[in-house]
């Protein structure tokens, strides 16, 4: 349960390693913030947050309920990748001259 979590942790480190490397935190920062956004814009298309209740209404009735509890998990995996990003990009906003 916590290995995305802990992907997501190492993914904003290798991005501020890398924007320390270049030295231009401003280039880390974007770049936690779009990955943060690719996997929210992921994890809200695997929840189907966009469709429309009479559309998920059949589509949660034809699906299986192993593949219910996948797509869930898949979408709360890709939530927790987020969040660490996500943090990355508020500090290094925030803390930023």
């Amino acid at each position: 349960m916590m290995k995305p979590l802990y992907i997501g942790i190492v993914t904003a480190c290798i991005v501020i390693i890398f924007g320390l490397v270049m030295k231009d935190l401003q280039l880390a920062m974007n770049i936690t913030s779009w990955i943060g956004i690719i996997l929210l814009v992921v994890a809200m298309l695997l929840s189907g947050v966009f469709v429309s209740g009479d559309r998920m209404r059949p589509n949660q009735a034809a699906e299986t309920t192993e593949r219910r509890k996948e797509r869930n998990k898949t979408t709360f995996n890709a939530l927790l990748m987020a969040i660490p990003n996500f943090a990355t990009a508020i500090a290094l906003y925030v803390f930023l001259p």
